[in-house]
């Protein structure tokens, strides 16, 4: 009797510390913030519309994108279904193009210049010869798309396209089912009642690909870096039903690229299709991780005796020069930054002030990252940093 009780205490703790571990890491709740840029847009790229919707594809993403706030979504282009770019509500869709290559996977932007109309084949001829002579016809530019998915990584970095998806959702589940399959089971367990430490489990960028992104730079400098909302395509049975959309609305919600734009968002769709054209090209990006906090708050900036220089720009090294990083004040979590020059780490530091500055003693290609320290109160289901703003590089010669 005396065992029993004993067998039975012990597992009503095991079982109590597990829980209590389940739900250490839980979401705060947000204050609104002032956004300290004057021109921003934040959106989703490289979103697959559901195949079997046909026309109605865009108007049934149209829902997700409304209800998240996001500005402007860079679809797939389905090969059978001609839909129409278009403003749904006060979201811009754009249409672009998956090819294949011998080296990997791209997501291809060309619907925009001389090329739009090349599909299939002829698209592929195009890219394989751009990727061949490292010149991209007018009008044209590529991402990789998940450069190290398990099973179609990219192969050719003798090649480089003008960007690259840092982080790619679909990849990021595959990788953690091959590399970590416990860790996997159990975000899967854990995801019913704690989605935010599930989520949070999931969203650990592969090193490989930064360290590749910085060697794209370290040889030309302008190769942007992206995330990508590329989703396994839903089964016939639930494609378009409210658990997919449901799906699709989180993936919203979990991160989306923010563009830096230089001037006030045109009010005529086919020139804020330009516009953020440009800003994506030119790597005004940040990659923001929504599901810790929303991006309003945050800034990083070179000031060069009062001349402001953001990420993507390409300008000179003054006398008097220093980054200055802004955070939202209310940020829940105990940060992280990370500041590399030419792909080295050249400054690591944690505060929870929201605005510091750092000097600026040489030129290079400089870039940050903002991680959240995010940590179960046993380090057991978590135990790894999270990433919430990483910034395309500032160029300074």
């Amino acid at each position: 009797m005396a065992k029993h009780l004993k067998n039975t205490l012990l597992s009503s703790l095991i079982v109590l510390l597990i829980v209590i571990e389940a739900f250490s890491l839980r979401p705060f709740p947000t204050k609104t913030e002032t956004s300290l840029l004057p021109h921003t847009l934040s959106g989703a790229i490289h979103v697959q519309p559901p195949p079997g919707m046909g026309l109605d594809a865009l108007n049934w993403l149209s829902g997700p994108t409304s209800r998240t706030g996001i500005d402007f979504v860079v679809a797939v282009a389905p090969e059978k279904t001609l839909l129409e770019e278009k403003k749904i509500g006060y979201t811009d869709f754009f249409l672009e193009s998956n090819v294949t290559t011998p080296a990997g996977d791209l997501f291809v932007f060309h619907s925009h210049g001389s090329h739009k109309h090349l599909k299939g084949g002829d698209l592929k001829t195009l890219v394989n010869a751009a990727l061949e002579t490292q010149t991209s016809p007018e009008g044209v530019f590529s991402i990789i798309s998940h450069p190290s998915h398990v099973k179609n990584p990219w192969n050719r970095f003798d090649r480089f396209t003008e960007g690259i998806e840092l982080v790619n959702l679909n990849s990021q589940w595959v990788r953690e089912l091959y590399s970590s399959p416990f860790s996997f089971l159990g975000s899967l367990m854990v995801f019913p009642f704690n989605q935010f430490l599930a989520v949070a489990k999931l969203l650990q960028p592969f090193p490989k690909d930064f360290v590749s992104w910085d060697a794209m730079n370290s040889l030309t400098e302008g190769h942007f870096g992206v995330l990508g909302h590329d989703l396994p395509e839903a089964p016939s049975l639930i494609e378009g039903s409210p658990l997919h959309e449901s799906l699709i609305e989180k993936s919203f919600r979990l991160a989306r690229n923010v563009l830096i734009l230089p001037t006030a968002p045109d009010p005529d769709f086919q020139a804020r299709k330009k516009q953020i054209y440009e800003a994506l090209k030119n790597g005004r990006i940040a990659i923001v991780f929504t599901v810790l906090y929303p991006f309003e708050g945050n800034d990083w900036a070179m000031d060069c005796e009062g001349k402001l220089s953001r990420s993507g720009d390409r300008t000179a090294l003054g006398k008097s020069c220093t980054f200055n990083i802004k955070t939202p004040a209310s940020f829940p979590f105990q940060k992280l930054f990370k500041l590399y020059r030419n792909g080295e780490l050249v400054n690591e530091f944690s505060t929870q002030d929201p605005s510091m500055q750092i000097p600026v003693a040489e030129p290079g290609t400089y870039r940050l990252e903002v991680w959240a320290k995010t940590r179960t109160l046993f380090h057991f289901l978590l135990n790894d940093d999270t990433p919430y703003v990483l910034y395309n590089p500032i160029y300074i010669r």
